[in-house]
């Protein structure tokens, strides 16, 4: 389950190696764009989803990917609720200070098993090269539910 998919960057290469991918894209023209990449391809279902309606309906997976996307003042408490024992976070290590950690250290839901730097800080195009994106790096961490 990738949430927050984009145009589908991730998506497309998760279905290169053979994953079955749930991309959720609740931005109308980004979904457009997502759809219209994975035109092709059987392993990829596309839903217009936020992180509200996944935590309250959304499918079981065998992991949910927020990658990049718990910038937008979501209720953290949401992750509770999603149908997953496996969470894959990405996010600037700001954010991963300052809301992510502060919130996980009184979880009693989430535990991490894993950390790491996944880009320096940099700019990089967005949407097909039309826009900038300065960026200030990501760090990756995946979180287990504890009672799984």
């Amino acid at each position: 389950m990738e949430v927050g998919a984009c145009e589908g960057a991730l998506t497309a290469r998760l279905a290169a190696d053979g994953f079955s991918v749930h991309a959720a894209e609740p931005n109308p023209h980004f979904r457009d764009r997502l759809v219209a990449a994975q035109r092709d391809t059987d392993a990829v279902r596309v839903g217009a989803e936020d992180l509200a309606e996944l935590a309250k309906n959304g499918p079981e997976g065998a992991a949910y990917l927020l990658v990049e996307m718990l910038y937008y003042g979501q209720d953290l408490a949401l992750l509770d609720d999603l149908p997953t024992g496996l969470l894959f976070l990405a996010l600037e290590p700001e954010a991963l200070e300052t809301r992510l950690r502060p919130w996980l250290a009184t979880s009693t839901v989430w535990r991490p098993v894993e950390e790491i730097r996944l880009v320096a800080p940099r700019v990089e195009p967005v949407c097909g090269g039309r826009a900038y994106l300065s960026k200030r790096g990501s760090v990756g961490l995946v979180l287990r539910r504890v009672d799984d």
